[in-house]
């Protein structure tokens, strides 16, 4: 079975180890699918039409939370007052989690806001605080009483 991912391009039947960046020196080669996409060694997502090519992570989780956030508000939509809280908290501890990563980089004296090596967190809190957003959002439009 073939899996569809960003913005509905084929994604490798193995996914890539996201977890490995060390300084863009992954175990993995590039991939290619279908099509003249391709994700680099550096994790950028280059030679797709309706993205800017050599986004970095920061980029790909912005163009990512464009391309979700429809149907992330359906989902939730779809679920009751409960669940929809539910899924505020999950989101709010995961974005805060990542926060203090951010934060901790700032206490110990570096500036991950110009670190290139910090684009991966920075476009993790992009994508979490967005995710925040949207459960917020989705609470508010279905008149929940205990929303933000």
């Amino acid at each position: 079975m073939r899996a569809f991912g960003l913005i509905g391009h084929p994604q490798p039947e193995r996914a890539h180890n996201f977890g490995s960046h060390s300084t863009c020196a992954c175990p993995e080669p590039a991939r290619r699918r279908s099509g003249d996409w391709v994700i680099d060694r550096c994790h950028r997502v280059t030679g797709m039409s309706d993205v800017d090519d050599e986004l970095d992570h920061q980029g790909m989780a912005i163009e990512l939370i464009d391309a979700f956030i429809e149907h992330d508000l359906a989902g939730l939509a779809g679920l009751d007052a409960a669940g929809r809280a539910a899924q505020l908290r999950a989101r709010q501890a995961v974005y805060e989690f990542v926060d203090e990563v951010w934060e901790g980089a700032k206490a110990r004296g570096l500036d991950p806001a110009t670190d290139p090596d910090w684009n991966a967190v920075a476009g993790l809190r992009d994508l979490t605080n967005a995710l925040v957003d949207h459960a917020s959002q989705a609470q508010a439009d279905a008149g929940d009483e205990d929303h933000g």
